[in-house]
């Protein structure tokens, strides 16, 4: 599972890929969600007291592969219809995680959390 947040505090030396990117395929992050093909509205929530967000799943069939790992399923979250987060459901497969230390560099490993991160200026994966 992959989450891609449009706000981070941390920066790290190899994040220029990870800025230039800024989303997964075609979504990119601070864009309207009325750009997006295939998306189904799936309910109304509070990320935070008083933030209503909503959230969308989205059923596209060029969203169904990275390579040759298969997506199960991509949603997204937005805040006054742009989009603040995108988080791909994947199966684990160390191809994928090959493939993204490939582009993005070795990732930074939280022992507290149990997850692997790769940070820029205003982009968390």
């Amino acid at each position: 599972m992959a989450c891609l947040h449009g706000y981070s505090q941390k920066q790290e030396a190899d994040s220029e890929e990870l800025e230039k990117r800024n989303g997964f395929k075609y979504i990119r992050l601070n864009h309207t969600a009325d750009s997006i093909k295939g998306l189904v509205f799936k309910k109304d929530f509070f990320e935070k007291p008083g933030i209503a967000a909503k959230l969308f799943i989205i059923s596209d069939p060029g969203l169904s592969s990275i390579g040759e790992v298969a997506v199960r399923g991509v949603r997204i979250k937005t805040y006054q219809n742009l989009v603040y987060e995108i988080e791909v459901i994947t199966d684990k497969d160390p191809r994928l995680m090959r493939g993204m230390e490939k582009v993005l560099g070795k990732p930074s490993y939280s022992v507290r959390t149990n997850v692997y991160s790769w940070r820029s200026k205003s982009v968390t994966l």
